[in-house]
């Protein structure tokens, strides 16, 4: 059994705090009793299901009224039956129950609403707004004013404090209460009209709805806006937000003391804010949960621009799953519908963690014409997706300029989920940026086979633009069993180039278990397109590709020819038929640039710039210490019906392959054509000495006791002598290290070691020793190259096991 996670423990903590008072009966839910702490207190007159609401205490704009008990039941109405000229509705609760809002709240003009209860609010299914001015509801102590003021519940002040200025904030008490909005899950959004729905709680374009709170819970509840401003804040003990007045209504700020608490949005729960140009959403609090398909939206629907959708967590955020029926995805959205013509807002979320789970989804996509809108993930700790998407997607028949998204983060992950964007009506694609300062790991295909797990940008059969670029920072870069990033068209327009930095290592390996598709990098050209592929750039300190992984720049269409792939890595290894690919049908690029200090090919491996058709042999470029190549690995840049390429090679030394005129079963440098020797390209080896500079490591400098240095064993032999390595090998920092394996060379003498005499300090005499010049090669089972002498059953020695002295 699966232990709940904290969304699962939140809500279950919810519902049990709204059944807690479900129950109370119809005489309580409906209370509206005034207490006697104002100058002039609220008078209630109850008309059949009309609770008509008067008198109170008015001070210049601002309006108070003050109750014991407050609760509309169901098809009630609580109606504030105000002065027109009235701008602030300032409402406390000071008794100890919670208000139950099963009812409408009501009032006249465009006034402001305030309601604050330090219990807790509950508004039921049928809650209801009909005020034209801003609504919000909190289970803060007291409303903050700007003359230093405040208008108290849970210590109701005398009548003196009462002040005309502007209400300027919230204060929260201790462990402030929940605030809980209930529904059946109706109020998403399924079209692309300004009114969608009449469910949920509602206040008008330009206006502000929030819920300022402890807990907060929209369990299948609705909140909406056509164009105003949502806010949910989930406050801990004596929070503080302040109100600021926009050309939307009001907005909040956070005190940067604040400590928050849980928001939950479950059953198909809904806030939007969509309006001809969208409105702004902020949603504030410890952990933000999204599931059973529960939607944050703030889209564009008419010819105005969008707002900013923002979610804020001081730990986690989290989106996952769907409806029990499969019909909606959790998820956040800021898009551009159809028929619209403005730009879209900007998403940002930022959170110590994120997650994106079972089919939950983020997207920017334009569906009508505009600039989509930027996303933005920002993390401390991690980013995880599985099983799940975010888009940037300019769809059929639109146009426009895709959204760039941006991802910074320590560690991110992803498994069978894609991060992608797509043209597939008019317009360039948005670019795609991550920053993660420790790893990225991403493994899979996404559902269905349909395409890899990882960074995807293209240009769609429809689509005419150009695909956007990627850009990756990290230190560890993993990609496995078919994942890729890769940038494509397939349609009328460039694919988009793929730069990927990351001092540590790339590890490129495998192939996905549905389809076969192997983990890659790849900008590629379909078939159908007609565009230019985009470029590679890859530098890393060690890059491993292998189980059937590549890099890879192709044109599979014929039209406008393949990218370059640049490639610069102190140690390169390709194993197990992999490939690093420049393959076109036509131009004359298709090149491959390689710099590297030790470069490995193994097992059919493949290092080729090949033409097909007319087009002419790619170039490779490779300059590096030393090429070693065995079982059938090649080096090529060969054409079918054109000339071959150009292949040119500086090294120190190229071990187990050699410049054949066509490939053969050993390991082969060619650049030959089908249409025979007069077609040929050409391949230049140039044997250069190795520059210590580019093999050496940096050797650590410490200060060190040197007594600690001197091992106390058995003395060498005391004749004099001189014996210098230079390689791979960095130093050990003390005689009790070994130099590691696997970054040195080991070289076999025919001679036999000296033997240490423990007993006898006299000078033993000296062997002259024959310098063989090593002649072969010899692989170990860990795959370490050993240079050998030609001396009949010598086998590796392994250097970190010598044999120890005598004593």
């Amino acid at each position: 059994m699966k232990h709940p996670t904290y969304a699962t423990l939140f809500f279950l903590v919810s519902l049990y705090w709204v059944s807690d008072y479900s129950s109370v009966s119809y005489s309580t839910q409906a209370q509206i009793v005034p207490d006697a702490s104002l100058p002039q207190n609220s008078v209630v007159t109850i008309n059949a299901n009309i609770v008509d609401i008067t008198g109170g205490t008015r001070l210049g704009n601002n309006l108070f009224h003050s109750f014991s008990d407050f609760s509309v039941a169901t098809a009630n109405t609580a109606f504030f039956n105000n002065a027109i000229n009235v701008q602030n509705i300032l409402t406390r609760v000071t008794g100890s129950s919670i208000s139950q809002i099963n009812g409408t709240l009501k009032t006249n003009g465009s006034a402001n609403l305030y309601l604050i209860n330090p219990n807790g609010i509950v508004f039921g299914a049928d809650a209801r707004l009909d005020i034209r001015g801003s609504f919000i509801a909190s289970t803060a102590n007291s409303i903050n004013f700007s003359d230093g003021t405040q208008f108290s519940a849970s210590n109701p002040q005398p009548s003196a404090i009462l002040t005309i200025s502007t209400p300027l904030g919230l204060q929260m008490g201790s462990n402030p209460k929940p605030i809980s909005v209930l529904g059946n899950g109706d109020g998403l959004r399924t079209t692309s009209n300004l009114i969608d729905t009449s469910v949920g709680l509602r206040v008008d374009s330009l206006q502000t709805l929030a819920l300022v709170g402890g807990d907060i819970a929209i369990a299948g509840g609705t909140l909406k806006t056509a164009g105003g401003n949502i806010e949910i804040g989930s406050l801990g003990s004596f929070g503080k937000v302040q109100f600021n007045s926009s050309d939307r209504g009001i907005t909040l700020s956070y005190d940067t003391n604040n400590t928050f608490q849980n928001i939950s949005l479950t059953n198909k729960a809904s806030v939007d804010a969509s309006g001809l140009g969208s409105g702004n959403i902020q949603v504030r609090g410890r952990n933000i949960s999204l599931d059973g398909g529960s939607q944050i939206q703030s889209s564009t629907l008419g010819n105005q621009n969008g707002g900013t959708l923002l979610v804020k967590a001081s730990e986690k955020v989290e989106l996952t799953g769907a409806s029990s029926d499969r019909q909606f995805f959790s998820g956040l959205f800021a898009e551009i519908k159809p028929n619209a013509s403005g730009n879209g807002g900007d998403l940002t979320i930022e959170a110590a963690k994120f997650s994106l789970l079972n089919g939950a989804n983020i997207s920017t996509n334009i569906r009508g014409n505009g600039i989509g809108a930027n996303l933005t993930i920002k993390t401390s700790e991690s980013i995880e997706a599985i099983d799940s998407f975010i888009t940037a997607i300019i769809n059929p028949n639109a146009v426009g300029k895709g959204g760039t998204i941006n991802i910074e983060t320590t560690k991110l992950s992803l498994q069978d989920a894609q991060i992608g964007t797509d043209i597939r009506g008019k317009g360039d694609g948005g670019n795609i940026i991550v920053k993660a300062f420790d790893s990225i790991d991403i493994i899979g295909s996404t559902l269905g086979g349909r395409g890899p797990s990882g960074f995807v940008s293209s240009v769609g059969n429809s689509g005419e633009g150009k695909a956007g670029d990627i850009t990756i920072e990290t230190k560890k870069l993993s990609l496995q069993d078919g994942a890729g990033i890769t940038s494509s068209t397939f349609g009328r327009g460039n694919s988009g180039s793929i730069t990927i930095t990351a001092s540590d290592s790339v590890d490129i390996s495998g192939v996905s278990s549905d389809v076969g598709r192997p983990s890659s990098l790849a900008a590629l050209v379909n078939r159908t397109a007609q565009g230019k592929g985009g470029n590679i750039y890859l530098a890393t300190d060690r890059l491993v590709v292998d189980r059937g992984g590549s890099i890879s720049v192709t044109d599979n269409a014929g039209s406008n020819g393949a990218g370059n792939i640049r490639i610069t890595a102190n140690f390169m290894l390709l194993d197990g038929a992999s490939r690093v690919d420049a393959s076109t049908r036509a131009g004359v690029e298709g090149n491959i640039f390689l710099n590297t200090s030790n470069l490995q090919l193994f097992n059919n491996s493949r290092i080729q710039a090949n033409a097909f058709g007319l087009a002419t042999g790619g170039n490779i470029k490779i300059i590096t210490d030393t090429l070693v190549a065995f079982g059938n690995s090649d080096i090529t840049a060969n054409a079918q019906q054109a000339s071959g390429g150009r292949v040119t090679i500086s090294a120190a030394g190229i071990f187990g392959t050699a410049f054949r005129s066509a490939l053969t079963a050993k390991s082969d440098i060619t650049a030959s054509s089908d249409l025979g020797a007069d077609f040929n390209g050409v391949v230049q080896l140039n044997i250069i000495e190795a520059d210590p500079s580019r093999i050496l490591n940096r050797v650590p400098v410490k200060i060190e006791d040197s007594s600690k240095l001197i091992v106390q064993r058995c003395q060498a032999d005391v004749a004099q002598g001189k014996f210098t390595i230079v390689g791979k090998g960095g130093l050990p920092l003390s005689p009790n290290d070994v130099i590691t394996a696997s970054s040195t060379y080991e070289i076999l003498g025919t001679s036999e070691p000296v033997k240490s005499s423990p007993q006898s300090l006299s000078p033993q005499p000296e062997k002259n020793l024959e310098v063989v010049e090593a002649n072969n090669w010899a692989i170990a089972p860990n795959g370490l190259i050993t240079l050998i002498a030609d001396k009949s059953n010598t086998t590796p020695m392994n250097i970190n096991a010598l044999k120890p002295c005598r004593h």
